[in-house]
């Protein structure tokens, strides 16, 4: 054998292992997110498309990926096929009975059934708990929580849902509690007094939410005629990153579409 056929053979596997490197790396751009699936679906393509116009917070060009996704996600206009529903504010004290179902759902945790016999006065009357209602009114008065409310069929059913998003606490990096920031969106009743328990679990896909469930942040957005409901998770995975998620219900079953995981540069 030639030497330069001796030669050729390292250099070959050299080649291959470069090549192999470099479809691995693809998916991951500099301090950008890495891929985990849905990079190739239509939505998914679309919805990198809006990511990529977020800019820093105001004052902040140095912002982390948890300050642009976790504090808010607005689509702006001109983004193909994308629409997020118009979100209106609300006074929880002119609701009372739909602020604490929200609340008990929030701070205990979204039920499996039956319940346990201490909650079932407070669950089928949230204001059976006057504590529930001094934490509400005191934390919508000091500014510490958030309520909107709105109209989607969040489960693609051809129905519309009444619908609540519940922010608690501040996203500022200078609150003492932001990293237990939550933002949770729960299905209400007809009447929109009372939280649709199984029908949220469903479309959050957990048991739990917010100080129980960890700090994430759920949004809606539409595109081509179906919702989907996107989260971020505040939570670093094994590999020190956070995960945004978008999920499609239908029929029943909900399913993950695109999920990404961002580097968080030891934030």
């Amino acid at each position: 054998m030639s030497l330069r056929a001796r030669c050729a053979r390292p250099l070959s596997a050299v080649l291959i292992f470069l090549f192999g490197w470099l479809i691995l790396c693809a998916d991951v751009k500099a301090d950008g997110p890495r891929w985990i699936k849905g990079k190739n679906s239509s939505v998914c393509k679309v919805y990198e498309h809006y990511l990529s116009t977020i800019p820093s917070p105001e004052g902040a060009p140095g912002a982390t990926w948890q300050d642009k996704l976790m504090c808010a996600r607005t689509i702006p206009p001109g983004i193909s096929q994308l629409e997020q529903p118009k979100w209106r504010d609300i006074d929880p004290r002119e609701n009372m009975k739909m602020a604490a179902s929200v609340f008990n759902n929030t701070t205990y945790h979204l039920l499996e059934q039956p319940p346990p016999s201490w909650m079932v006065p407070m669950l089928s009357d949230p204001t059976h708990n006057q504590a529930t209602i001094d934490d509400v009114n005191a934390n919508f008065e000091a500014g510490r929580d958030e309520w909107q409310v709105t109209e989607a069929d969040v489960d693609n059913d051809g129905k519309i849902d009444r619908l609540v998003k519940f922010k608690r606490g501040s996203c500022s990096a200078e609150w003492p509690d932001s990293e237990r920031y939550f933002v949770a969106i729960m299905v209400l009743d007809s009447d929109g007094t009372v939280v649709k328990t199984r029908k949220t679990r469903q479309i959050l896909r957990s048991n739990t939410l917010g100080v129980v469930g960890g700090p994430s942040s759920y949004d809606l957005f539409s595109y081509r005629s179906n919702t989907y409901v996107d989260q971020w998770n505040n939570k670093k995975n094994d590999q020190g990153e956070r995960i945004l998620s978008v999920y499609l219900n239908k029929h029943n079953e909900t399913s993950l579409v695109c999920r990404l995981a961002f580097p968080t540069n030891n934030n």
